[in-house]
């Protein structure tokens, strides 16, 4: 069952929905788990909860289906003395609240393209969680001259040298580096 046959799912399913994200959240616990027994100081957590357009699902349906194990997966991470980043694509801003409240340590990427305000969210949660991203790394990577992604990274470290020092953020790209990359960037 792909991701969104599963979101669409859930009013469907509700328990085969729980027992698939317990499955998940076992495997996650463990994972890291051993991670961290072997010596890493901090675990990133995937699972994307938005697109372009918005959570991939309503808050009510993440706080039912999602948030609980989010919660164990996090707790574990956090009783082990380790930290926990979030990396989450799309637009959560719905989610945001949530999300945090997990006790996350840090969040990323938070895509403008998506809708998320990277300076909103440091701002408004920066006191909880350390925010990271701001460079774009998709048509800017693979496509555009050295010019622009220079420029591009100016820009971002532009505006963070204007911020004030408690609502500046980590900068590094949004997402992983794509298969297709311009050779001279």
């Amino acid at each position: 069952m792909g991701k969104m046959p599963l979101v669409f799912g859930h009013p469907l399913n509700p328990p085969m929905v729980k027992e698939l994200v317990q499955i998940s959240v076992e495997h996650n616990v463990a994972l890291a788990e051993k991670a961290i027994d072997l010596g890493a100081d901090f675990v990133v957590l995937g699972d994307d909860y938005g697109s372009s357009m918005g959570p991939l699902m309503s808050p009510a349906q993440f706080e039912e289906f999602f948030l609980p194990g989010l919660q164990e997966v996090v707790k574990a991470i956090k009783d082990k003395g380790a930290y926990c980043i979030k990396h989450c694509c799309g637009d959560i801003n719905l989610l945001l609240d949530m999300i945090v409240g997990t006790g996350i340590d840090a969040l990323h990427p938070l895509d403008a393209a998506a809708g998320m305000d990277i300076a909103a969210v440091k701002q408004n949660y920066g006191d909880r969680i350390c925010v990271i991203g701001g460079v774009d790394c998709g048509d800017l990577l693979s496509l555009d001259p050295p010019e622009r992604v220079v420029e591009e990274v100016k820009k971002v470290l532009t505006l963070q040298r204007h911020l004030p020092e408690y609502l500046q953020y980590v900068v590094v790209q949004l997402k992983k580096l794509p298969y297709i990359l311009n050779q001279d960037s």
